[in-house]
């Protein structure tokens, strides 16, 4: 079963690929601090001052067809070990990767699925994801398959796994649905646990020091209205049939057809208050302004934080309490424009700030420095287009 939102990011994607990279940051709001990067992801400073950046890589060299999401129409996909973790240096623009060989796959129109999220602990421990865990049995699993791994970077560089989501989401399957994981965002919490976004489980997982899973919240689809599809086109998301039969439906006057749509959790950040808070992309259809961040404090139930958001797949708390997110698609994955946006929402929550929308080019994550410098990766959907930004403010 493919991610609730691979095949529909194409179309951003495929406008963003026909971009030159000099289009990425043309704004005179962003100061391009590093540039020509792989599909960069996730970012997070280090106490070493410098910035983490999980780059999603370039596919590789052993390539093969198969079919697009668009139909029989066949498209050319290649694999390799591409994927990485980069460290810069803010003020100098100096790139130094720090792991590499990391799992990477190049679809083409698509983009690349690589990487998704680094995080570095107080003591400099780095851990990257390796997402796009799919279908989870660990008895069929590919041989040499690392998708749904967190990762931690030995004192000899070398790669240590720390969990294998694949694995837990398969035996435990928390929310009941189709099995699947993608585990697209990590933080490391306050008492040196791991928490993780994953976006093909609808969950949140928590990683103890023993190297143990549990969850700690499940998220459930809502029901909304069915898009009006193109005869033939149904087939090509997530959820096609009902969304055909319901835009037939609609347009002969009946009442409109119903659907769910996930929640694709996509991100994890630690606030000020030590509580855990959750971005959202959502599925099929992605609905404009159906995004949202949760907040969830030990022992509580999840909570709105702020709501009518869209595409959300990063985030980051400034020193005063502001929460800056990233939206992929500020205007829809289904709109087809790669326009992204960052956001900010006041400190306690509520309705977001539009800061900055022109030269996001599908932004891929946030990250703000100790001096409160907010730091954006951008150009996150195709290789050698991806740039770190700095907003000047």
């Amino acid at each position: 079963m493919r991610k609730p939102w691979v095949s529909a990011i194409s179309a951003g994607v495929l406008a963003a690929a026909m971009l030159p990279s000099s289009a990425l940051a043309q704004d005179a709001s962003w100061t391009v601090v590093a540039e020509g990067l792989d599909a960069p992801r996730g970012l997070e400073f280090g106490p070493d001052g410098l910035l983490y950046v999980a780059v999603a890589g370039s596919g590789g060299d052993e390539c093969f067809e198969a079919p697009g999401p668009e139909g029989p129409e066949m498209m050319n996909i290649c694999v390799g070990a591409t994927g990485s973790v980069t460290a810069i240096d803010t003020a100098t623009g100096e790139a130094t990767e720090v792991l590499g060989g990391l799992p990477s796959t190049h679809i083409e129109v698509e983009g690349v699925i690589g990487p998704p999220d680094v995080a570095i602990a107080d003591d400099g421990t780095i851990y990257v994801l390796t997402g796009d865990g799919a279908v989870p049995d660990a008895e069929e699993r590919a041989e040499g398959d690392i998708g749904g791994i967190v990762w931690r970077v030995g004192e000899d560089g070398a790669p240590e796994q720390v969990a294998d989501l694949v694995a837990y989401e398969a035996s435990a399957n928390p929310d009941g649905g189709v099995a699947d994981s993608n585990p697209n965002g990590v933080v490391v919490a306050p008492d040196g646990s791991l928490l993780v976004a994953d976006a093909g489980a609808n969950a949140v997982f928590m990683i103890d020091a023993e190297g143990e899973t549990s969850t700690v919240a499940t998220f459930a689809d809502s029901m909304v209205e069915a898009p009006m599809m193109p005869e033939g086109e149904g087939e090509a998301a997530e959820g096609g049939e009902e969304a055909a039969d319901g835009g037939e439906e609609a347009a002969e006057g009946g009442e409109p057809a119903m659907m769910p749509m996930q929640q694709v959790p996509t991100h994890v950040t630690i606030g000020p208050d030590g509580a855990a808070y959750v971005t959202f992309l959502r599925g099929f259809p992605f609905a404009p302004g159906s995004a949202w961040v949760a907040r969830i404090a030990e022992g509580e139930e999840p909570t709105a934080y702020a709501e009518g958001l869209t595409n959300v797949v990063g985030s980051a708390f400034a020193s005063d309490g502001t929460l800056y997110v990233v939206e992929m698609f500020t205007n829809g994955m289904m709109s087809g424009d790669p326009t992204g946006a960052l956001k900010a929402i006041p400190p306690g929550g509520g309705e977001a700030v539009v800061v900055a929308t022109e030269g996001l080019i599908t932004p891929g994550g946030v990250a703000v420095s100790a001096e409160d410098e907010v730091f954006v990766s951008n150009g996150s959907a195709q290789p050698g287009s991806g740039a770190i930004v700095k907003l000047e403010q």
